[in-house]
């Protein structure tokens, strides 16, 4: 059973599309004027509904031994009749009654045309199971859900690409707003270290803009860089790009030089990606992802692979502009 704190209030938030450009700068990922609804799924193996966090026979209560699984069952029984006493109906949530398919066990998240969020029909995207029965279902169904994102953090990893809203509660926001206000100045303070001198820093400001995917130039100007750089933070509404720039500042010299020689060296097939999933050279195998490849190469016993590797890509890239 996954551990829900019903005292809070929860707001469902749009996550700006990553497929449309659009709907993108308009901060969503539904067309407005359409609604989704999420619920639970029937399993006709089982002949029981899934997911409904109120399962005592659930693969996750079986794995449970001991006291840790009577707290469990405990738990849920107590929620499931608290609920049912709540709708006046005993037995309404059972795993195996299609009352699980009924307007209160459905999550209905309305685009408006205001591009406001509304959900089950309200005039607000907030969900306050302390106060609502229905509002603490849905809050179940959501959570247990395999396609729902259930804080802001989450909604960036792979099982929720395709998500269109995600969970979050106000606490979370206000120390994901300091998080990434932290961020934006730590970022701006690097950044005038690296450009507010009259010596400035082109060799740091290129490796963190190349290692970042944000130029591809080989000797972009001063200005250009300053630019890039600042444009990443300023254009960062989730506080991505600016998080991974001031890990990139942070990332010592050597390691960053490093990692570019192994990305253009990728870049230009001086080494390759196998079809089984690894990158190598020659008869050289070495890792899976071009990180643990560069920390590979790092290493004392491969140096001179490397230098032969680095060789390789300057002599290649002799002459070019961009790569």
């Amino acid at each position: 059973m996954i551990a829900i704190d019903f005292s809070k209030t929860y707001r469902i938030e749009p996550i700006p599309s990553k497929e449309n450009e659009d709907l993108s700068k308009l901060g969503v990922s539904s067309f407005p004027g359409t609604t989704r609804v999420y619920g639970v799924k029937y399993n006709s193996t089982l002949r029981k509904y899934t997911d409904t966090g109120l399962d005592i026979n659930s693969p996750e209560i079986a794995k449970l031994t001991g006291e840790d699984k009577k707290k469990q069952i405990e738990a849920i029984a107590s929620l499931k009749a608290d609920l049912e006493t709540s709708i006046g109906v005993p037995n309404f949530l059972d795993t195996n009654s299609d009352n699980w398919c009924s307007e209160i066990c459905r999550v209905e998240i309305e685009t408006g045309q205001d591009l406001k969020v509304r959900v089950n029909g309200k005039n607000s995207n907030t969900l306050e199971p302390a106060i609502s029965y229905r509002d603490k279902i849905s809050l179940l169904i959501l959570y247990n859900s395999k396609e729902f994102p259930t804080s802001k953090l989450d909604i960036d990893k792979p099982e929720f690409r395709t998500a269109k809203f995600y969970l979050t509660t106000d606490g979370e926001l206000d120390t994901l707003t300091r998080d990434t206000q932290m961020s934006k100045r730590r970022a701006q303070r690097f950044l005038s270290e690296l450009f507010d001198t009259d010596s400035p820093s082109f060799d740091k400001a290129w490796n963190i803009a190349f290692y970042l995917d944000l130029t591809r130039k080989l000797k972009p100007s001063v200005s250009e860089l300053d630019k890039i750089l600042m444009s990443s933070i300023e254009n960062d509404k989730r506080n991505e790009s600016t998080r991974l720039l001031v890990k990139a500042f942070e990332t010592p010299m050597v390691e960053l030089e490093a990692a570019n020689n192994i990305k253009k060296a990728s870049m230009i097939q001086v080494i390759k990606y196998h079809p089984d999933g690894y990158y190598y050279r020659g008869n050289m195998n070495f890792r899976k992802t071009l990180e643990e490849t560069t920390k590979y190469l790092l290493l004392p016993e491969n140096a001179a692979e490397y230098a032969e590797i680095t060789a390789a890509t300057e002599k290649k890239i002799k002459g070019r502009s961009s790569i």
